[in-house]
């Protein structure tokens, strides 16, 4: 009796450190994976910089496109303005969609935690879906 009930103690111990170790690994796992996507994630906002500069560069660039039709119009007297028009209508519309991107992207770059919320979601979600192989044992090819 004694030897039955010291051999379901070691199992029962056995059992629980091989468990201690499998969540140990899955929290390495975890940390791993949250760790490249705070690279990732710190990665994509250094690289809004330069993104920034290059839509400045072009809608200065497209402004002064502009005041030069409004010189060819002055200047020239008695010719047709159709293509000036519509040159200065697509600058128009050039000028306002730049408008736009700076403005997501200043709202982006001001506000990173949405981009921390979406990382740290994606990153539960890639764990759940682990942690729901390991229980069903499903295949990785039909997640």
């Amino acid at each position: 009796m004694r030897k039955t009930l010291k051999d379901l103690f070691l199992a029962m111990l056995n059992a629980t450190l091989i468990l201690v170790v499998v969540a140990l690994l899955l929290l390495v796992l975890l940390l791993t994976k949250a760790n490249s996507l705070s690279e990732t994630f710190a990665q994509s906002l250094v690289s809004l910089e330069p993104l920034e500069a290059g839509i400045e560069t072009i809608n200065s660039e497209a402004s002064k496109m502009k005041a030069e039709i409004a010189l060819l119009k002055q200047q020239s007297q008695g010719i047709s303005f159709t293509k000036l028009d519509e040159l200065e209508a697509k600058l128009g519309s050039i000028e306002t969609h730049l408008a736009e991107i700076k403005g997501s992207m200043s709202t982006l770059a001001e506000t990173p935690d949405r981009l921390v919320n979406t990382a740290v979601a994606s990153a539960a979600d890639y764990a759940v879906g682990g942690a729901a192989r390991l229980r069903g044992c499903v295949p990785a090819g039909t997640e």
